[in-house]
């Protein structure tokens, strides 16, 4: 019996140091608290009541020395040791904000490009956008050529500078059609931009064209087709041969008067012409007939076809450029 209760005393004092010890411990690394002082107290004491609190303090002292150290591979570390940690949502951010610091240094492109690749929902995407678009501005401003504006048009058709990269192209396209300096180069061009900045100076050059040029003077006799076969219609007009598919077809404004049995285009019938004259089908689409508004082109419904007559028009060879002036 009394052999008994001296064991019993005895376990009761080895608890009481036990637990001391542990104690002790613990405040030591708590004192140090580092993570080497918390691993060793877990190390010696795997069943204390301060696990938790020493696995939680480790967190925190890894937690705290990636923020020191504040690369993405420290804080790639933690999130691989530590996913579900109450500072996972901070790691990622921290993360991304050094992926944007970079991209922002580097300012580049291609950095830019890589950025929103990783994170094309971040916060920063519409700077990047801007910051992306002003770089391809300023490169194609630095290169000034075609195809550099048109680059940037692809990438950023409804950018702060689309308007300025459209007209650098028009100039591009103007100064082509200067270069070619005939009449098809420079109508092409105006039908490219109808609503163009250099429109009126490209018309300007069109007109200059047409009465500064130094040319022949002809007549020129339509093929003979048959004119009983013809239809128009009051819209511009198109007089058009049913049976081969031939026709005029002309813009602008013009009169007609009747010829013979008060047909339109009865015998001796004339038709003047302040605007376009274009053959279809006719042997002669080559040519464009233009009319003068002070004295218009007038053609005669003759038996030998359908004839210019007279009036201070030009007729364009659209392949070469070549006027023939009409009526001097």
């Amino acid at each position: 019996m009394l052999n008994q209760k001296w064991v019993l005393m005895l376990i009761m004092a080895l608890l009481f140091v036990g637990c001391a010890t542990t104690k002790g411990n613990w405040q030591k690394a708590a004192q140090l608290n580092t993570v080497e002082a918390y691993k060793e107290f877990l190390l010696k004491h795997p069943q204390s009541e301060f696990i938790n609190l020493a696995r939680k303090n480790i967190e925190q002292l890894e937690w705290q020395y990636a923020i020191d150290i504040n690369s993405t591979n420290e804080y790639q570390k933690f999130l691989e040791k530590y996913p579900r940690s109450e500072f996972s949502v901070q790691a990622r951010q921290k993360i991304e904000e050094i992926y944007w610091q970079h991209a922002e240094h580097t300012n580049t492109l291609d950095a830019y490009r890589l950025f929103l690749r990783r994170y094309p929902r971040s916060s920063y995407v519409n700077t990047a956008h801007t910051a992306m678009e002003l770089i391809a501005w300023k490169e194609a401003q630095a290169l000034n050529d075609r195809s550099a504006f048109q680059q940037y048009l692809q990438n950023f058709p409804k950018g702060k500078h689309s308007d300025g990269a459209s007209a650098k192209l028009e100039k591009f396209d103007f100064e082509d059609a200067l270069s070619l300096n005939t009449i098809p180069a420079i109508e092409s061009f105006i039908k490219h931009y109808p609503n163009g900045k250099l429109l009126e100076e490209a018309k300007a050059k069109r007109d200059a064209l047409y009465f500064n040029k130094s040319t022949k003077r002809a007549s020129l006799t339509l093929p003979d087709i048959q004119i009983d076969k013809r239809v128009y219609s009051t819209s511009d007009v198109v007089i058009s041969q049913q049976e081969s598919g031939g026709a005029l077809k002309v813009t602008g404004r013009h009169e007609f008067t009747l010829g013979g049995g008060q047909n339109l285009f009865g015998l001796n019938a004339s038709h003047k012409y302040k605007g376009r004259v274009e053959m279809q089908g006719l042997g002669l689409e080559n040519y464009v007939f233009i009319g003068n508004e002070s004295d218009p082109l007038t053609f005669w419904v003759m038996k030998n076809g359908y004839t210019y007559a007279g009036g201070k028009g030009f007729v364009m060879i659209k392949k070469s450029g070549e006027i023939i002036r009409l009526g001097f």
